[in-house]
């Protein structure tokens, strides 16, 4: 731009801007009138900017819903006068609100508490078998529909169904169900792992050898009585997780909540035809040690044991139960549930199972308070990153210490050792909790990770730790360390690695009566649930999880990048380089910190691209461990690395 400034022409020549298109930043999206949250890209998968979800409740019609959405935009301005030519600072503009609207069905699916089967002692079905269930509304159709029956989580067979109304899937007489196996069976519409797939969630299937009977969660038929139920101990606050009022621990209150884990699950078949006008009741050996709650329609109710019977309205009635454990058992199966069902005629048939309840947890450190409490939700599931780095360890000359240092290449964690103390700031701990009457030597014990299907699932090793504490792990000079646990932990080897195959742990790190100490690297990431199993006669009895999403350490941090010009006399570019997934480009990490506080992490000179990230990632990952809520940047400039006779454009160079 040229301007008649007097005598004298100026010429205002600026240019801003990267040249690229660039998309504004949503601030706002509604669907529905319920604001929406970004959807997090899963570890190991393709981030997915700019899609956005809402959790609505619909009822079972096809509905058009509003969206609108409101962005931002920065822009920056140019001055042209005779004073001064100059870029004035940014300036924002609101984008919207911008309107569309949706259409979607809201669709249910009604399916059976559980599937009766009849059969025999073998397995062998007596019978036709029919699962029925139903789509509403009626005037919905599904591109496809399938009915998957599960043996131990293993898909089993599968079976085409109808696509709308009420579909049936029949098993012939002679079908064969293993004694030794639990069985599920789930309906699916619409296309495997599209947006538009709706599940039913998988529904127990109860071969019965008799008219009524009753089937606990995760025991198969042919160990009912020889394992028996086993029941955790309910002793944390689940309740309180849900209701804030709620102060009391899980197991003084009177009621429960379906969503409690600790719950031990059954079912109740109140048997066919014959046994209509008849009845049913519930007893517990102690209700000092165990209790039993029964659905009513309404929720759960508690079987006191004084209730009266219960009648039996209609043949095929599945009743769910559940059993919560308020103290240990003192011996392997010394309490037990009783089932009577009494049929119109008066015939009587009972059903004993033995119960052993038992105190078994598993926890992390989610909320890095240097504490791990098993009865806390906040140490059931976090974040942490995967230990793909390379550290190495050099001996000291004489009376010099070892020198430790990363390098380029390499992958900590597809090695079964600790290569050195500095490698100790990728490992975080992980707890398991054992009862006190009981010896742990009675069971085996067994771990693996399970997830969602269609997500990428974490894989991670797992260590005996030296020590209960964490002082020693990310700052191993920390003063509140024993001293010796260091160079303790760097002897001890890898005792599994840890993927979707359940893997065995030695059952003679299991310690009795409290916490057994472990620690944990990350393997491979992706989003799951570690699973600790204890298993009775090789059934596995109890289960604990712990949710763990594993990521690149990459996810944990920004890096801004400045680029270089190739001019001599201006050789670093007055901007950022693009945000995108070049590879000089920025990148803004996608890890939210609790805080707002920021560390912007600037390198010094003669570092490799490589040896910046690293540095960063070293940041980070040390005040991670010193409790550090906040984020962490890394400005990256194009600095020159020895040698370098390179001395008139080397801009670092002073």
């Amino acid at each position: 731009v040229e301007l008649s400034c007097g005598d004298v022409s100026k010429l205002c020549g600026l240019v801003t801007g990267s040249g690229s298109i660039e998309v504004a930043n949503v601030d706002h999206v509604q669907i529905f009138g319920v604001e929406s949250t970004a959807v997090e890209a899963l570890p190991g998968g393709t981030v997915r900017a700019y899609l956005y979800q809402s959790e609505l409740d619909l009822t079972t019609e096809l509905h058009t819903l509003p969206v609108s959405s409101e962005a931002s935009v920065k822009s920056l301005t140019m001055e042209h006068s005779c004073s001064a030519c100059v870029i004035n600072s940014e300036t924002i503009a609101t984008v919207g609100p911008v309107t569309d609207s949706i259409q979607l069905w809201g669709v249910r699916l009604d399916v059976p508490q559980a599937w009766v089967v009849a059969a025999d002692e073998r397995g062998v079905a007596s019978r036709n078998a029919d699962f029925v269930y139903t789509i509403e509304p009626s005037g919905y159709v599904a591109n496809q529909a399938q009915v998957l029956l599960y043996a131990d989580s293993q898909l089993w067979g599968v079976f085409p169904a109808a696509k709308t109304g009420t579909g049936t899937v029949t098993l012939p007489t002679g079908y064969y169900f293993d004694p030794r196996r639990n069985y599920h069976v789930e309906v699916r519409l619409n296309n495997p792992g599209d947006v538009n797939e709706i599940r039913s969630g998988r529904i127990p299937v109860m071969p019965q050898t008799s008219v009524a009977g009753l089937s606990i969660e995760g025991l198969p038929m042919d160990a009912l009585t020889t394992v028996g139920a086993f029941v955790l101990l309910n002793n944390d606050f689940d309740e309180q997780d849900q209701d804030s009022s709620v102060t009391a621990a899980d197991v003084e209150t009177p009621e429960i909540i379906d969503e409690d884990d600790e719950l031990r699950r059954g079912w109740l078949h109140t048997g066919g035809v014959e046994m209509v006008d008849g009845s049913w009741h519930l007893q517990v050996s102690d209700s000092t040690r165990l209790r039993v709650y029964y659905d009513n329609g309404s929720g759960p109710v508690q079987f006191l044991a004084d209730d009266s019977p219960l009648a039996i309205s209609s043949e095929g009635q599945v009743i769910p139960v559940y059993l919560e454990g308020v103290a240990e058992s003192t011996a392997l199966q010394e309490d037990y549930l009783l089932a009577t069902f009494v049929s119109k005629s008066g015939s009587v048939i009972t059903e004993r199972i033995p119960v052993t309840i038992m105190n078994f947890d598993v926890a992390i450190d989610c909320d890095r308070d240097r504490s791990i409490i098993f009865d806390s939700q906040q140490d059931e599931g976090g974040k942490f990153w995967v230990n793909n780095d390379k550290e190495v360890c050099q001996e000291g000359g004489e009376g010099q210490p070892d020198i430790e240092d990363d390098v380029e290449d390499g992958n900590d964690s597809n090695d079964s050792e600790i290569s050195c103390k500095r490698d100790l700031e990728d490992f975080s701990r992980l707890q398991i909790f054992f009862g006190a009457n009981i010896p742990p030597g009675l069971f085996s014990y067994s771990m693996q990770v399970i997830g969602e299907e269609g997500e990428v699932w974490p894989m991670l090793n797992i260590f005996p730790a030296a020590s209960f504490n964490d002082a020693y792990l990310g700052l191993p000079d920390s003063a509140s360390a024993d001293g010796t646990e260091v160079d303790l932990q760097l002897e001890l080897e890898m005792l599994a690695a840890v993927s979707a195959v359940p893997v065995n742990l030695p059952t003679a790190i299991i310690k009795a009566n409290g916490v057994t100490p472990l620690l944990f690297e990350g393997r491979k990431e992706g989003r799951g649930r570690l699973r600790a199993s204890l298993l009775y006669l090789g059934v596995p009895v109890l289960q604990k999880d712990v949710q763990l999403d594993l990521w690149d350490i990459s996810y944990f941090y920004d890096s801004l990048v400045l680029g270089e010009t190739g001019d001599s006399a201006y050789p670093v570019n007055g901007q950022l380089n693009p945000f995108g997934p070049n590879l000089n480009d920025s990148r803004l990490g996608l890890y939210e910190g609790a805080t707002d506080e920021y560390v912007l992490f600037v390198h010094g000179w003669n570092m490799e691209s490589w040896e910046k990230r690293r540095w960063a990632e070293t940041v980070f990952k040390r005040l991670w461990w010193q409790g550090y809520q906040g984020e962490v940047g890394l400005f990256d400039w194009p600095c020159r690395t020895m040698p370098s006779g390179d001395f008139i454009t080397n801009f670092d160079f002073t």
